[in-house]
C-alpha cells in the first residue's frame, strides 16, 4: 500500500459524518435554503413568494415534458 493511500484511509476513518447525517444535512438545505447568500439570485428571489415560485416551477416542468 502506498503512503498516499494510508494517509487517505486514516483521514476518512475519523470522519464523524455518517450517510444519514449527510442526507439529513442535504434535506435541511433543500427545505430551508440560505437566501442571504444565494448561488442563484433569481431562484432566491422567487423563493420569497411561494406562489410565484410554484408557478414558474410548474411552467418550466411543463416545458421540459414537451
Amino acid at each position: 500500500m502506498a503512503l498516499s493511500e494510508i494517509s487517505l484511509t486514516d483521514q476518512w476513518s475519523h470522519c464523524a459524518c455518517s450517510v444519514r447525517t449527510v442526507l439529513l444535512s442535504i434535506q435541511s438545505l433543500l427545505g430551508e435554503p440560505n437566501n442571504d447568500s444565494p448561488l442563484n439570485s433569481y431562484a432566491a428571489k422567487l423563493w420569497e413568494n411561494q406562489e410565484d415560485y410554484k408557478r414558474v416551477l410548474t411552467k418550466k416542468y411543463a416545458e421540459a415534458q414537451k
